[in-house]
């Protein structure tokens, strides 16, 4: 009885472990998606501040609001770089 207890609890482990994994995979992927949106709004605003001297995010949200936007979006620009910087090192390890 003791042996197929511990198949049991092996296959359930080994399930498990895959889950695991295709969960942060879909996490990498949403979390660098919403990272792109954000260095994408950040750019076109500045664009505009600096084209026209009009700032969408501030009209849009206001003073209190418009200073996380400008941190979230500077949060999303390192995010983006270390998932760049962390596949370049995987891609070394493999050559």
């Amino acid at each position: 009885m003791k042996g197929g207890l511990s198949d049991f609890t092996e296959i359930i482990h080994k399930r498990l472990s895959g889950v695991a994994r295709r969960n942060k995979k879909r996490m990498k992927f949403v979390i660098k998606w919403i990272a792109w949106i954000l260095v994408v709004v950040g750019a076109l605003n500045w664009g505009l501040v600096g084209f026209f001297t009009y700032n969408p995010i501030l009209e849009l949200l206001g003073a209190g609001i418009t200073r996380v936007v400008y941190d979230l979006v500077g949060i999303s620009a390192v995010i983006l770089i270390v998932f760049k910087v962390m596949k370049m090192k995987g891609m070394k390890k493999r050559r």
